[in-house]
């Protein structure tokens, strides 16, 4: 299973065209060429050469590709489970993520994925007050509302989460028992990430904590008004079984007297 879509790309911050798929020095430079443009091209190979082969599977071997994983997969996966769930349905499901080598102490390891963080996108609307952008002093500017959203947003600390999955995980590698207590100790997780390399860090916050990122801000209408109104997008990754009703909590939580 794959998906066929990509997100938008700024070709300013490209030394090469995006959507060029240049082959340099063995590798294929453009958006998607890692997420996931690779695997699901490669899984469409490998499929159309196992057909052509003669292989017989055992079982039932299906080949999925979506165009909208990348806008919550709407129309994608989540149609066809609804609609068409005898022909999707598996026991077994290779995908992005999965199955990706890992060195540990003991050799090589190769993580399966049994549970997903969800999405949770959310749009916040800061009201303001409309006047002359000559005149800015005590107004009601909704873009500096927003801005102070944006940054209680940004500095939330949200509990910190040491699932079994996640305890299973750790222990499965094998790590030196420094750097496993360190992954598994709920009160100082938060603190340890910052000791780790950039990579790993992002990863271990990521899969310990739900997380919420302003992706996306639009205010005003002219240079010379004050904004009466301004919408920030916020990306939100929900831990496990966690529900909406909890998610907003914590999202009031971290706007304070700004939430209503």
């Amino acid at each position: 299973m794959g998906h066929t879509d990509v997100v938008p790309v700024n070709p300013d911050g490209w030394s090469r065209e995006p959507f060029g798929a240049e082959l340099v020095d063995g590798f294929v430079w453009g958006r998607g060429a890692v997420d996931m443009l690779n695997e699901t091209a490669t899984m469409a190979v490998a499929f159309r050469r196992l057909a052509d082969s003669g292989f017989k599977p055992k079982g039932t071997l299906s080949y999925l590709a979506v165009a909208d994983e990348e806008a919550l997969g709407t129309w994608g996966a989540r149609w066809l489970v609804d609609n068409e769930r005898d022909a999707v349905y598996a026991d077994y499901v290779i995908t992005e993520s999965g199955g990706f080598q890992l060195e540990t102490p003991e050799g090589p390891r190769l993580p399966v994925m049994t549970d997903e963080k969800g999405t949770y996108w959310s749009k916040i609307t800061v009201p303001g007050t409309p006047g002359h952008g000559s005149q800015p002093f005590r107004t009601d500017n909704a873009i500096v509302t927003a801005a102070e959203v944006v940054r209680r947003i940004a500095e939330y600390r949200p509990p910190t989460v040491v699932g079994e999955t996640w305890r299973r995980f750790v222990e499965g590698m094998q790590y030196p028992g420094e750097l496993r207590d360190g992954l598994l100790k709920v009160d100082e997780l938060r603190e340890f990430c910052h000791t780790l390399p950039l990579g790993l860090s992002r990863m271990v916050y990521s899969c310990t904590h739900t997380t919420f990122a302003p992706t996306v801000i639009h205010g005003g209408t002219k240079t010379n008004v004050i904004p009466d109104k301004c919408e920030l997008q916020v990306d939100i990754r929900t831990l496990p079984d966690q529900t909406a009703a909890e998610v907003d909590a914590m999202l009031r939580d971290a706007l304070g007297d700004l939430a209503d």
